[in-house]
């Protein structure tokens, strides 16, 4: 989708997702379609760039692009704010002990 230099790789768009989603600063969203949850992070590259990364209940990657306007896509499909990733991480750590 040309969202990366051309020359880009997989590994380079992979550190960008895990950079995104391991920011402390960036935002976790929820979204149900048909009864399935989705999980948007929502944050920004080391180019400052804002992207989102949408996961599905599976903890699979569905999609991580840079959206024109991300208010207006989250706002637009229903997009529930939950969180900072720091506050879901710490959530999970809880729960493991």
């Amino acid at each position: 989708m040309r969202h990366l230099a051309e020359s880009a790789t997989i590994a380079d768009y992979e550190q960008l997702i895990y950079d995104i989603v391991n920011d402390g600063r960036s935002v976790v969203y929820l979204y149900v379609f048909r009864g399935r949850h989705y999980y948007a992070v929502r944050g920004f590259s080391k180019e400052n760039d804002e992207w989102l990364v949408i996961f599905g209940q599976n903890g699979i990657i569905e999609t991580a692009f840079p959206p024109e306007s991300p208010d207006n896509y989250l706002e637009h499909r229903g997009f529930v704010h939950l969180a900072r990733t720091v506050e879901v991480l710490g959530w999970t750590k809880e729960v493991n002990n």
